[in-house]
């Protein structure tokens, strides 16, 4: 009985014992994501959370936002969504809970434990806020920052100043996130003055990928906007594992 006893313990050790983080690159070129996960839910509310691990894997991305992440929510088995992607990919995880502290925004990277700093945003519905971690790179600090706006009856460009306010000038950043918002919009024009740019429209991309929803998606509300970084690719993953298409930029680091 008691070796037993023992040998279940050490297998729960071996379980949950830290796993060494993938290295962040130092050199050559970056990938940065953002994907709204939906819950760890597809279109049709089916469970994904393996899914999504091998889309991200696929997409060798470096630092990806999620939004729409649940921790320990019913509705949600009650599965931690963002330590669970975290410690299947290796990443580290800095995670805002928001709404009812049971749902939030979650910014996953590569590398070691970086400094952290989130703030909520002015919400009149669901709560939410802003992520930013400070990412080691080759030529400099890096500051890569995870948003959701909330949705119309929100007051979003309050959110969004707010937003903007706190990310501050002068830095290497990118901003990505579920913006609820599209190209031509308010808030994204917000986000553009503040010495953003559209990794797709620099590159030509036109037009760009939709996101949104995932099955034949009908508007871009996704982004992930640079600001002092020289994209080199763009694209949306063709993955269906949540309701909108996640969105990956390759970023040069010299």
């Amino acid at each position: 009985m008691i070796a037993t006893l023992a040998g279940a313990l050490l297998l729960v050790v071996w379980a949950v014992r830290p796993l060494t983080a993938a290295p962040l690159p130092q050199g050559g070129t970056l990938r940065l994501a953002t994907w709204n996960i939906h819950y760890g839910y597809d279109d049709v509310w089916h469970t994904t959370l393996p899914q999504i691990v091998s889309a991200i894997e696929k997409a060798e991305v470096d630092a990806i936002a999620l939004q729409e992440v649940d921790a320990g929510r019913m509705t949600s088995y009650s599965a931690d969504d963002a330590y669970f992607l975290g410690r299947r990919l290796g990443m580290q995880v800095a995670y805002l809970p928001t709404v009812e502290h049971l749902t939030g925004i979650a910014l996953l990277y590569k590398g070691e434990p970086a400094r952290v700093e989130t703030m909520l945003l002015p919400s009149l519905q669901e709560q939410t806020g802003i992520v930013r971690v400070h990412l080691p790179a080759a030529g400099g600090e890096l500051q890569a920052h995870a948003i959701w706006l909330g949705l119309s009856a929100e007051d979003t460009l309050a959110q969004i100043e707010a937003a903007v306010q706190f990310i501050g000038t002068g830095t290497r950043a990118s901003f990505g996130g579920d913006f609820n918002s599209e190209f031509d919009d308010a808030e994204v024009a917000r986000v553009l003055a503040g010495g953003f740019a559209d990794p797709f429209q620099l590159l030509g991309i036109e037009p760009a990928p939709l996101t949104d929803p995932a099955l034949s998606p009908t508007k871009r509300i996704d982004f992930v906007f640079v600001r002092d970084l020289v994209p080199v690719g763009a694209w949306v993953a063709d993955s269906l594992a949540s309701d909108h298409r996640m969105v990956v930029v390759e970023v040069a680091v010299e």
